[in-house]
């Protein structure tokens, strides 16, 4: 893939401006391209994407509504719509931080500024192809799914390029840890560290420490890293779990607090915030958490029953106790939340805790016939549930019968 050859490249452009869609297609075309796809929202190109090979993307980042730019690269990069290397370029006049850092954790390769001329763009392309050219080898191995060539490849090209270590490294690294090999991914970061304090290096240590419930050591390596480099999103999302794996969820809740502070739009980031939220019991922030899931997670493959469910949970304090508003908004929030659960997964487990849900809003209403009745219906799956989930939901079991004044048929129930 070069410009140098621009007949072989396929290229797809995700732009909802019509001037804009013709300036970008103008100037491609002026490189020599001929095969061009157009896409307007985000919906066609994940569907352009997962049908066709594209040697480059160049996507705005607001795509009007539905998905937008970075939702796209997200899903993109999560299901391996292209290859490694192909040339990925984001597109935005709107420059704000979570914009920005939102692209740049998902790892475009090129991150563009509007207005855009012709030389710029030419530039950053060529660029882009040069140095990913250097890898080739290595990505055609992982695009073939050859974990062992594609290492292989990473330790001939450190020798016959040894300016290209780092890089190579790092991605050595990354194959190293999706292949679950830490004490090869421990021994290759440390050797990066005994020579030069990368952060990404530390970090990949620390994911080494995890994985092997060496805790406490990566929590303040990571904090070091921060503290000298607060944009380092991944470094707060990896001390999270440190701190939820040694039972801190005070601190968790503050580590997801401050990458959201910087990079709000991660579906999953927010769903993590809402969890932690809850256990908590920091209401307000699980809701505006869990709502924020949704928002950023609509029309993208990111769903999670536990974000309902969590939400559905924060809000019964709101029904007991907030004014009559809140507690009209909380009700039809809290019955949206649980007709999306039934419609959307019919797992046993999820089922179990939609219907625990669902009675306990009732009782947060002060419905508390209505909630015996609920009772009543759903006994039966509560009894016949298999014992490991029982013992699961033992707590929330309990309390949904006590709350009917029932706990000697919830004691018989989980017993």
């Amino acid at each position: 893939m070069s410009l140098e050859n621009p007949k072989e490249m396929r290229v797809l452009v995700i732009e909802d401006h019509a001037e804009m869609r013709s300036s970008v297609r103008s100037m491609i075309n002026r490189f020599g391209c001929e095969q061009v796809d157009i896409v307007l929202n985000g919906e066609e190109a994940l569907t352009n994407l997962k049908n066709n090979d594209y040697d480059m993307v160049l996507s705005d980042y607001e795509l009007g509504k539905g998905m937008d730019g970075q939702q796209v690269l997200e899903e993109t990069r999560k299901n391996n719509y292209i290859r490694n290397g192909s040339v990925y370029l984001m597109i935005t006049a709107a420059q704000t931080m979570d914009m920005v850092m939102g692209a740049i954790e998902y790892h475009p390769d090129g991150y563009l500024a509007k207005p855009i001329t012709y030389d710029t763009l030419k530039f950053r392309i060529n660029k882009i192809i040069k140095f990913k050219k250097q890898f080739t080898d290595i990505y055609t191995a992982m695009d073939q799914g050859n974990v062992e060539q594609a290492l292989n490849e990473c330790d001939r090209l450190i020798v016959s390029d040894p300016k290209l270590v780092m890089p190579v490294l790092r991605i050595k690294g990354k194959l190293l840890l999706d292949e679950n090999d830490f004490d090869r991914a421990k021994d290759l970061y440390d050797q990066v560290l005994s020579g030069r304090h990368l952060p990404w290096a530390v970090l990949g240590v620390c994911k080494c420490l995890y994985q092997k419930k060496n805790y406490d050591p990566a929590i303040r390596m990571l904090n070091e890293v921060v503290e000298e480099n607060p944009y380092y999103i991944e470094c707060y999302d990896l001390l999270a779990k440190l701190y939820r794996a040694t039972h801190d969820s005070r601190s968790a809740q503050e580590a997801l607090q401050k990458a959201i502070e910087y990079s709000p739009k991660i579906a999953e980031r927010q769903s993590e915030l809402c969890e932690v939220a809850t256990q908590n019991e920091d209401w307000d922030v699980a809701v505006k958490a869990g709502r924020k899931t949704l928002a950023n997670s609509k029309n993208t493959s990111f769903k999670s029953p536990n974000t309902f469910l969590n939400i559905v949970k924060s809000l019964q304090v709101s029904l007991k106790f907030g004014s009559l508003r809140d507690k009209n908004q909380g009700e039809l929030e809290a019955q949206k939340c649980i007709e999306k659960l039934r419609a959307e997964f019919d797992e046993p487990d999820i089922m179990a805790k939609t219907d625990i849900a669902e009675t306990m809003t009732e009782l947060s209403l002060g419905n508390k016939e209505k909630a015996h009745q609920l009772l009543k219906n759903h006994h039966e799956n509560f009894k016949n549930l298999d014992k490991e989930l029982k013992k699961e939901l033992e707590g929330d079991l309990t309390e949904v019968y006590a709350g009917i004044s029932d706990e000697e048929t919830a004691k018989e129930l989980v017993d």
